[in-house]
């Protein structure tokens, strides 16, 4: 038994192996990244200026981090480890503005 159930740029795909449920969660994060890449080129702000776009990190890649490193985006204690990932130059590609070192970090709904 297999079920697919598509969010947008997202597919989570759950199946049945034998006693097992397994779930599998795809992300095309292309559009993100050349997102980021094309605001790097800006200054962030929204057009209200009361907002600054420091970072744009595709859903799936949270949720990995939480499955594999048990970080929770929504759990306070939990905000200096996200920075200290977030300042690792692995994940430069994230950032979509670079001017703000020490950012604040906002959870938005889906797109």
């Amino acid at each position: 038994m297999e079920d697919t159930n598509e969010w947008p740029g997202m597919t989570h795909t759950t199946s049945v192996a034998g006693d097992k449920i397994i779930v599998a969660t795809t992300q095309d994060i292309n559009p993100i990244l050349e997102r980021n890449a094309a605001l790097r080129n800006t200054d962030g702000y929204n057009d209200a200026r009361d907002l600054k776009r420091v970072y744009d990190i595709p859903i799936a890649l949270l949720e990995h981090w939480y499955n594999t490193e048990g970080l929770n985006l929504f759990d306070p204690n939990h905000a200096d480890a996200f920075r200290r990932k977030l300042r690792d130059p692995e994940f430069e590609k994230l950032r979509s503005s670079f001017s703000n070192p020490n950012p604040q970090i906002i959870v938005k709904g889906a797109r």
